[in-house]
C-alpha cells in the first residue's frame, strides 16, 4: 500500500492516489487522524497501526508515502469545537512528524522540526542553500513589507537523483545539487532562464503532480525501499 498525506482538497494528492491505484494508494487526511484505532509505538518499526480512510492499515503493509502538506491547519478540523482547534492541530503536527519520521518504509520528503514536508525554509534559506551548492542566485533589492522576486523564467522538477521540465542538462543538474544539499528527494526549483548560467530565483517543496512525475515518485520509491534490504 502507498499512502499520501495531503489535505483533502489537493489535487495532486488525488492524482497520485489515482495514478497509484493499482498499488492500494490511499489518502491519508487530518480527519483520519482523529479517527480511533491508532497505534504508534516508540521509537517506530513496523508494529504499529494507522487509521486511513476510516479503516485500519497496519504500518508493515504500508509501502512507501509521500507527504504535500507542510502541517495540519486548525481549519482542517471543522469536526473539532472551535476554540480546541489550534490545539489540536498542534497535537496532530506533533504526532504526525513523529510517525512519520519512524516508519521504516520511505517517505517523500521526511519532515523536519518546523515542517511535515522537508525543511522549513524561508526564501532567504533556499537562497543561501543554492549559493553554497554552487548555483549562482538572482536577487533584488526591495522594501518591506513588499518582496520583490526575480521572475522565474524556467522550472526544474527533481524526483530523487532525476530531473523533469524545459531546461537544459546543465540547469536540470543544479537542481538536482540543491536537493541533495537539503535533504530532500522531492523539489520544485526555478531559475531565470532554461539556459546554462541561469540564476536560481526560488524553490518549493511540493512538486507538481503529471504522470510522469508520478511515475517517477514511484519508481524513486521502489529504489529506495530495495537499498534499504
Amino acid at each position: 500500500m502507498l499512502v499520501v498525506v495531503s489535505h483533502a482538497g489537493d489535487a495532486g494528492a488525488h492524482r497520485l492516489v489515482e495514478r497509484w491505484q493499482g498499488h492500494g494508494a490511499r489518502l491519508l487526511v487530518a480527519r483520519d487522524l482523529c479517527r480511533p484505532g491508532w497505534r504508534h509505538y516508540a521509537p517506530g518499526g513496523d508494529a504499529g497501526r494507522a487509521m486511513i480512510g476510516g479503516a485500519p492499515v497496519p504500518v508493515a503493509e504500508i509501502r512507501g508515502v509521500v507527504t504535500r502538506v507542510p502541517h495540519i491547519r486548525a481549519l482542517d478540523l471543522p469536526q473539532i469545537v472551535a476554540e480546541d482547534r489550534e490545539y489540536v492541530a498542534a497535537e496532530l503536527n506533533a504526532f504526525l512528524t513523529a510517525w512519520l519520521d519512524t516508519l521504516p518504509c520511505p517517505v517523500l520528503n521526511r519532515p523536519s522540526a518546523g515542517s511535515l514536508i522537508g525543511p522549513a525554509f524561508s526564501h532567504e534559506r533556499w537562497l543561501v542553500a543554492a549559493a553554497r551548492a554552487g548555483i549562482s542566485v538572482a536577487t533584488r533589492r526591495h522594501r518591506a513589507p513588499a518582496l520583490d522576486r526575480p521572475p522565474a523564467m524556467a522550472i526544474a522538477t527533481v524526483v530523487g537523483e532525476r530531473w523533469f521540465g524545459a531546461v537544459e542538462p546543465e540547469v536540470g543538474a543544479q537542481a538536482v545539487r540543491l536537493a541533495r544539499a537539503a535533504g530532500v528527494e522531492l523539489l520544485t526549483v526555478r531559475f531565470t532562464s532554461a539556459s546554462p548560467g541561469a540564476a536560481f530565483t526560488s524553490a518549493d517543496l511540493l512538486v507538481d503532480v503529471t504522470p510522469e512525475i508520478a511515475d517517477a515518485i514511484l519508481a524513486r520509491m521502489a529504489q529506495l525501499a530495495e537499498s534499504r534490504r
